[in-house]
């Protein structure tokens, strides 16, 4: 990703950071889900056209849908949403059965040593395909499965990185103070690791920040209760379906001080934590139905942030306005930027 970046950065003084952490997230999900890196050459010609099939998807899921507010319309579907999101599943499921048909592959090859020492379920997807009898999934089963995985984990980590590099370029001076902990932890000899994360408490504290005022969903998944019960004053009858507003929750002025104002230091001594010692704080939900990714997301988010602030020096390109809701450039609906390298190119080449 740094590097797609710094030859973009080098050849036009401009890089899209919004493309460049989706496609970190995706390179993530897949190397988990498959056990390659997208980028190396095995499955690259499947897995490329996975990963445009799917930025395609992701566009069109977030766009809003005039069709939602005016179902009468639908059926023209005025925006292309229908039909692109159409095309994009056709394609989406070619690209994932042919991953799956090859992972089937690659067992039959392997030697029965190797089965039981475990060497084929490295990765999520071979441990899916090992599940027999009752717990044995179809096809189907799998690519929702795949898709699910792929659109959580891609998603928010874009999602969570970007907003945070955002917030960082209309704050300097906190820009300033989290590459000053970046100097005085690591250095600039060599690059951040994951053991380094629990030792940069204001990095970790911009994520937190982050994640309250940029909640990865702004509506929890929907819940139900079983019996009926009161809560606020407000009944609530049996079997309800009950949506939390995650987005009120992060804002809420009698719980948050400032609450639009983005403020990483208001978690310095807090004991409030992404697992929800608080209700008013669960970016990731709440008990079993909550996020079963967290751990892996939150470590992922934060080593993603504290290595895009190490290698590159960001700033924003020349024209480039700055409103307290919003960057824009040129209309774009993405992040572009700018920057300069702050650490050795040789760095980069290890990625």
């Amino acid at each position: 990703m740094l590097r797609a970046i710094r030859e973009d950065l080098d050849a036009k003084h401009e890089a899209n950071f919004t493309e460049a952490v989706l496609t970190l997230g995706m390179s993530l999900s897949i190397g988990l889900l498959f056990g390659r890196d997208y980028g190396g050459k095995v499955f690259s010609e499947e897995i490329q056209t996975l990963v445009l099939t799917f930025k395609t998807m992701v566009k069109y899921l977030s766009m809003i849908n005039i069709s939602d507010l005016i179902p009468s319309l639908r059926w023209l579907d005025l925006q292309g949403i229908e039909r692109g999101l159409g095309l994009g599943e056709v394609q989406l499921r070619k690209s994932i059965m042919a991953l799956i048909e090859q992972k089937r592959l690659d067992k039959i090859r392997l030697s029965s040593d190797e089965i039981e020492s475990g060497a084929c379920q490295r990765d999520i997807l071979s441990k899916l395909l090992s599940l027999e009898g009752e717990d044995r999934l179809d096809d189907d089963q799998l690519m929702g499965v795949v898709f699910a995985l792929m659109l959580a984990g891609s998603d928010s980590i874009s999602r969570g990185v970007g907003r945070a590099m955002q917030e960082l370029l209309k704050q300097p001076l906190l820009h300033q103070r989290a590459l000053d902990e970046l100097d005085e932890v690591v250095g600039r000899r060599r690059l951040v690791e994951e053991s380094d994360i629990s030792s940069l408490p204001l990095i970790n504290n911009i994520i937190k920040e982050t994640l309250r005022l940029h909640p990865p969903a702004q509506l929890l998944i929907p819940h139900g209760n079983v019996e009926q019960c009161e809560v606020a004053g407000y009944h609530i009858p049996a079997r309800s379906t009950v949506l939390v507003n995650l987005y009120a929750l992060s804002r809420d002025p009698s719980f948050w001080n400032s609450p639009l104002e983005f403020a990483p230091d208001r978690f310095v001594d807090s004991n409030l934590t992404v697992q929800g010692s608080d209700f008013h704080y669960i970016p990731f939900g709440y008990g079993r139905r909550g996020c079963p990714g967290l751990n892996l997301g939150m470590i992922t988010v934060q080593y993603a942030l504290a290595l895009c602030l190490q290698c590159i020096l960001w700033r924003l390109p020349a024209g480039a306005t700055i409103s307290e809701t919003y960057i824009d450039w040129k209309n774009s609906p993405d992040l572009i930027v700018d920057g300069d390298l702050r650490v050795d190119l040789h760095l980069l080449e290890g990625l």
